[in-house]
């Protein structure tokens, strides 16, 4: 079933089951959804068009150099094998017209390929010039790829660290090290907004060049992490004053 058909059938069954109060909300979450379609789509017909007309270039180019090189291969077979009108023995001034016709002829074919020949080079030149961009692209990409494997590898570290200081069994020294263990992770948030701003660099060098809808892709992995952090944030807090009071506890 294509996107837009499945989407119809959701808000056509959607329409049958469900109450007016609960309309509205799930109304804008289709209409969302649907605005989100047409944007994949519109990029995706760009995306083809812009294929095919690289394809287009790239074809002409191949052909174009497949012509030109036969024709210089006949024409070099051409020069070697076409013998001078004189011999070597020949003491008298020969007559050079002939020679000359044909030297003329050579000349002006090749003032005829002349266009040919810079048009070659010309799109040599843009598709040099394509797959630098799309390679510059990439790589960014590619930065942007790491710089947010780092961060989520970073967070679930931490994550993992949280997790055990929610479990308050433990001695008196267990607990001070948990404690201290949590105040360690709160203080981190300095380093973990230095890794979003550099991922979010990152990332805004990639979206310059791309469509609505990666860039809101890029934007929304982005946001992602952000948010993990955030809740990072308050899970740290959280259990910082959990194990508090129960140091407080022993304390007591």
């Amino acid at each position: 079933m294509e996107g837009g058909e499945c989407l119809a059938w959701v808000c056509e069954d959607g329409g049958l089951h469900l109450t007016k109060c609960g309309t509205g909300s799930i109304q804008e979450q289709l209409h969302s959804c649907k605005y989100a379609l047409d944007l994949f789509v519109m990029e995706c017909r760009q995306r083809i068009q812009a294929l095919e007309e690289s394809a287009k270039l790239l074809n002409g180019y191949e052909m174009c150099v497949v012509e030109l090189s036969g024709w210089l291969q006949q024409l070099e077979e051409r020069l070697k094998t076409d013998a001078p009108l004189w011999g070597q023995s020949q003491s008298a001034a020969p007559d050079c017209s002939e020679e000359l016709r044909r030297v003329e002829e050579i000349h002006r074919v090749l003032l005829m390929r002349r266009a040919s020949l810079e048009r070659l080079c010309q799109s040599s030149l843009t598709i040099t010039e394509l797959l630098s961009n799309h390679e510059a692209l990439l790589q960014e990409y590619q930065a942007f790829e790491e710089a947010l494997k780092a961060v989520e590898a970073w967070l679930k570290d931490d994550e993992k660290n949280l997790e055990t200081l929610e479990n308050m069994e433990g001695n008196k020294k267990e607990v001070e090290e948990k404690l201290e263990r949590a105040q360690d992770i709160r203080l981190m948030k300095g380093e973990g907004e230095v890794k979003l701003k550099m991922a979010a660099g990152k990332a805004e060098m990639v979206i310059k060049d791309n469509g609505e809808v990666e860039r809101g892709v890029i934007w929304s992995k982005l946001q992602e992490v952000e948010d993990a952090w955030a809740a990072l944030l308050l899970n740290a807090m959280s259990c910082h004053s959990l194990v508090h009071s129960c140091r407080d506890g022993w304390r007591e």
